[in-house]
């Protein structure tokens, strides 16, 4: 981690069959910083104890003032039989480990890599790899996310060429017998997969850079991290020149880098190797390398349209406005209500308040405009609304207690995140 960010919290991205996660920095930034493997798998009568049993014990070793945010890949829903199933366990996970279990949809996720990687078509693949992971994800020609996790990575690599006991300078034919054994074991795991250009994550662009790959400018691209490309053969080629027939450590000796930094960037040789690899299983004829370090991009993505909640009496109404201008910062739009140019409330409605459900029906999140701890009875029935619809609802004061008397402290017990790392304007 870049020492001069500081650690605000974590954010765990629940997978399949992985937990990710990501140490958050001051800046909003996320760094990758362990991957847990479930030892059950879905079919399991433990499996989603066994969720929760590690999100308790990763909880459990954070410092109390840190944000912890979950997001859910969409896959999961589909692991449930029915939506009062799904909702349950929302329940239950919160009631375990007080956080949202905020399964994202396929749309916000397709946004949020639209917003990281420009347009995608069907013909591109984003490429994650990790030390004991690889991700491929693809759009289908309808639109849609597809993803694939190799279980054979970088880690299966290195211990398959020291198994061999092959020499650090490598020979053509040392080459392609590590990858038809690599082919061997991940050819059934790539089936109908095809594409002609893909995207690579983590750093690879300022490897190819300090390392002189032959990078092309590519003037079509508008994203500034992916403004360069390098068709496959040349690729290749620099793999085998740079990489795979040369004494690579000595290399990374003689450039002067720090124990920890040659460490790093070696794994980028048995990277590469696997990456070579199945990009001539996918037919791969242009890679795009890029910097980024996740498929996530910061702690505030996927919150794209936000419905604000909360009393219109004369004396909690100008929280909307405060609420808004801070929640328009992160990026993202308040869909409803709607405001006059000197930043008021327009007059509610019967059209208003049917166009005000329908935005909630349509919302990622609502936002409950609750800075002095009051809610009542209309915004309670938005919030029981928004719960129902297993939308992300967000609080700006907490309901403190499930046993307090309070009606508002009474919707504790709807599982909501906590934005306690965004300061709202007069905060």
């Amino acid at each position: 981690m870049d020492k001069t960010k500081k650690g605000i919290g974590y954010l765990i991205n629940i997978g399949v069959t992985t937990c990710r996660l990501f140490r958050v920095n001051d800046d909003n930034s996320l760094k990758e910083d362990r991957v847990i493997s479930y030892q059950a798998s879905p079919s399991s009568e433990n499996y989603f104890d066994e969720i929760i049993t590690n999100i308790q014990d990763l909880v459990k070793t954070f410092p109390d003032s840190f944000l912890v945010k979950v997001i859910v890949d969409s896959k999961f829903a589909d692991l449930f039989q029915s939506e009062t199933d799904l909702k349950d366990f929302i329940r239950e996970f919160y009631v375990k480990t007080n956080l949202y279990f905020n399964i994202l949809t396929p749309e916000q996720t397709v946004r949020n890599l639209s917003q990281l990687f420009g347009d995608l078509s069907s013909d591109t693949a984003i490429i994650n790899i990790g030390r004991n992971y690889v991700d491929i994800m693809t759009l289908t020609a309808a639109g849609k996310l597809d993803s694939t996790s190799l279980t054979y990575s970088l880690t299966d690599v290195q211990v398959l060429v020291n198994s061999k006991k092959m020499h650090e300078v490598l020979t053509e034919e040392n080459i392609e017998y590590l990858k038809n054994q690599i082919k061997r074991r991940i050819k059934s795991g790539l089936q109908g997969i095809k594409v002609g250009k893909a995207i690579i994550i983590k750093d690879e662009l300022s490897f190819m850079q300090e390392f002189n790959y032959p990078l092309v400018h590519n003037p079509n691209e508008s994203i500034k991290e992916h403004q360069y490309i390098i068709n496959f053969e040349n690729y290749k080629k620099a793999n085998h020149e740079k990489l795979f027939t040369v004494n690579f450590r000595e290399e990374l000796l003689s450039r002067g880098f720090d124990e920890s930094k040659q460490k790093r960037i070696y794994g980028f040789k048995f990277g590469h190797l696997l990456l070579e690899t199945i990009f001539e299983l996918l037919n791969v004829k242009l890679i795009i390398p890029s910097d980024l370090l996740n498929i996530h991009g910061s702690i505030n993505s996927y919150i794209y349209n936000v419905v604000l909640s909360g009393s219109t009496q004369p004396s909690h109404v100008k929280y909307f406005a405060e609420a808004a201008k801070s929640i328009e910062q992160l990026g993202a739009k308040i869909t409803s209500p709607q405001f006059d140019k000197e930043d008021q409330l327009f007059p509610i409605t019967t059209k208003s308040e049917y166009a005000h459900l329908k935005a909630i029906d349509d919302c990622d999140i609502l936002f409950v405009c609750n800075k002095d701890g009051y809610i009542g009875r209309s915004t309670a029935c938005e919030i029981y609304y928004a719960s129902a619809l297993r939308k992300t609802i967000v609080f700006w004061t907490d309901p403190q207690d499930e046993q307090s008397n309070k009606d508002e402290d009474r919707l504790y017990c709807i599982p909501h995140e906590h934005w306690n790392h965004i300061k709202i304007v007069g905060v």
